[in-house]
């Protein structure tokens, strides 16, 4: 079958197609982004990965208590403790944890020296299911019981950079502000009418590529038309002033539709005339799509087709910031990564915080996206970009999970990441956030699990240290002067005390470089 080519006029008419041969293969890609082609080296680049459920025990979790090397008193009464990233080596396979398992060519002491792994980071109420929790959308979780409080709607921080000047300082090469990929609606989005919605997503890898990479477009093939956005543009300022017509103002409703209509406009407009950098063409297309791959919602695929599949999504992700057509993507994940056959969300997810063998699963399940998707992407970032910085150095890949130790509990989300967003944080520590004398979430315990459970500090601070490690102060992400990212609701005083609200947006200790 020939190669069918896709050009800026079938991405505006949506027409697509793929061919059934070999993918992207990552040793085609470039092994160094030149300087002086790459508009963006100074400039970090964010991914989030994120998974459903967790329930994971700390010892499984989290590298053990011989990691720790020190302590710090981040509030009075209340210790941190920290410690260098350490791999132990067994039969070909690398570990930090019993989740944090691979094979020692993708958790290299190179890739664990450019890792961080935090416990301690909270969402300080009951928050259950949930999709927008991990990037700052907590008035968006699942609540079929109706007992979350009635939090407003926020962008998700992804959202919060795409559109931030910091950010994207000059988009004349960027043909998607943020990618959004997976079978969850983890980003959101503020519109022209205040609404906050979710994003449109791809579960199709090569439909992503034309979006945001387009090496065999002609420079010209425009040339000599009429701009889009100037077509409509004239005619578009006769009705916002009234003097189209009969004369009549449009209401302030239209008029919103109106803006965000061209505004969409303007947008295409800068992805149809972005120009790629030389070293882009050193990409090829990729003939083979994750639409092929198709692993299903929930259908129990096979393990190697999973990984297949995201490894397929990965590369358009790692050709998008080499090439510098994007900084930006959400991937959610809703596999379970395992041939387990039964009800997993009872059987599984709900039973893992007392159940050996379901947490035995559980573990392996997390322990093959770590290695299949995560480190995936993350070792096709670590190629040098410039003076031996890598693609990976400045950015952020961060993975988390939906709840903390137990489903539904968002105690101690377990976050981790690699990259250093351009020397913004430090990296090689496992840091444990944890008031570890602490006892007030354990009040309830009714297994032995629980009685592990500690409070540590807020989770929007994380997010607020992850805004301004991509260039974003307060005065972009605060709102009505509260500190960090996401309106919060504390429901219990005695384990968060109003402190740690209060310098949500300062640094998180031996975290942020000084």
């Amino acid at each position: 079958m020939r190669a069918l080519k896709h050009g800026r006029r079938h991405f505006l008419a949506g027409a697509g197609g793929f061919t059934l041969a070999l993918p992207l293969l990552p040793s085609l890609l470039p092994k160094r982004a030149k300087a002086g082609d790459f508009p963006y080296a100074e400039h970090p680049r964010f991914v989030a990965f994120t998974t459903n459920h967790g329930g994971i025990w700390g010892e499984n979790m989290y590298p053990g208590d011989e990691t720790i090397t020190g302590t710090e008193m981040i509030y009075p009464g209340h210790e941190m403790n920290y410690g260098g990233l350490v791999r132990s080596e067994i039969g070909g396979n690398s570990s930090l944890s019993p989740v944090l398992t691979a094979s020692s060519d993708l958790l290299s002491d190179e890739i664990v020296a450019r890792m961080n792994v935090i416990r301690g980071l909270d969402i300080t109420f009951y928050i259950a299911h949930h999709y927008g929790g991990h990037l700052g959308n907590y008035g968006r979780p699942i609540d079929p019981e109706g007992n979350l409080p009635p939090l407003p709607y926020r962008p998700t921080i992804d959202q919060v950079m795409a559109y931030s000047d910091s950010f994207y300082p000059d988009v004349s090469m960027i043909r998607e502000r943020s990618m959004q990929l997976g079978f969850l609606d983890i980003s959101w989005a503020e519109s022209a009418t205040g609404s906050v919605d979710p994003v449109p997503r791809t579960t199709d890898s090569l439909a992503l590529f034309n979006q945001i990479f387009d090496p065999d477009a002609p420079p010209d093939e425009f040339s000599g038309r009429t701009p889009v956005v100037d077509r409509v543009l004239e005619h578009y300022q006769s009705l916002r002033s009234g003097s189209f017509g009969d004369g009549k103002r449009l209401s302030s409703s239209d008029q919103n539709k109106l803006d965000d209509h061209m505004e969409r406009l303007f947008e295409l407009q800068t992805k149809l005339s972005a120009q790629l950098p030389a070293s882009c063409a050193e990409f090829p297309v990729p003939t083979a799509s994750s639409g092929e791959a198709h692993p299903g919602y929930y259908d129990n695929a096979s393990i190697s087709d999973v990984q297949h599949y995201y490894s397929l999504m990965n590369d358009v992700i790692a050709a998008a910031f080499i090439c510098g057509t994007s900084r930006i993507a959400t991937v959610s994940l809703h596999q379970i990564w395992n041939t387990y056959g039964g009800d997993w969300h009872q059987d599984i997810a709900h039973e893992c915080h007392a159940s050996q063998s379901a947490q035995d699963t559980q573990v392996e399940t997390h322990r093959s996206f770590f290695e299949g998707a995560y480190l995936d992407l993350v070792n096709k970032l670590n190629v040098e970009e410039e003076n031996g910085v890598t693609v990976l150095d400045n950015s952020l890949v961060m993975w988390t999970q939906e709840s903390g130790i137990m489903t539904h509990d968002s105690d101690s989300m377990p976050v981790v990441t690699a990259g250093s967003a351009a020397g913004y944080f430090q990296t090689g520590q496992f840091l444990d956030y944890r008031d570890r004398t602490n006892m007030a979430l354990t009040d309830d315990a009714w297994t032995d699990i629980v009685l592990d459970k500690r409070p540590g500090v807020a989770y929007n601070r994380w997010l607020a240290n992850i805004l301004q490690a991509m260039n974003i102060g307060p005065e972009e992400y605060e709102v009505d002067g509260l500190p960090g990212y996401g309106v919060v609701y504390n429901e219990n005083t005695t384990a968060w005390p109003q402190r740690i609200y209060d310098d949500a947006s300062d640094p998180l200790p031996h975290l942020v470089a000084e």
